[in-house]
């Protein structure tokens, strides 16, 4: 299990990066577009976009930081550390 933990996570942060960086791209033709725009239809059009584009970036950014959590989490998990430490009841984590 943690071996498909971390390799898994790696794949969120390899996907993320790339989700980042397209929406970027995608952000900056669409604020070209917006300025260069004759019509207030066109300008909404492309702003309803950037705000998709920026959505979608910060979506990318939350799998990286996800990976990384399963990464880092994948070795103690396959090792038993993991579940060593964790409470047997739900009611030890108040005390």
């Amino acid at each position: 299990m943690g071996t498909v933990m971390t390799y898994a996570g790696w794949g969120d942060i390899i996907s993320g990066v790339l989700s980042v960086y397209f929406n970027s791209l995608a952000y900056i033709k669409n604020l070209h577009d917006a300025s260069t725009a004759t019509t207030a239809r066109e300008l909404f059009g492309n702003t309803e976009q950037m705000k998709q584009n920026t959505t979608d970036g910060f979506q990318g950014a939350m799998a990286v930081v996800e990976g990384i959590g399963a990464v880092k989490m994948g070795p103690s998990l396959s090792s038993g550390d993991f579940i060593a430490n964790v409470p047997r009841s739900p009611g030890a984590f108040a005390r």
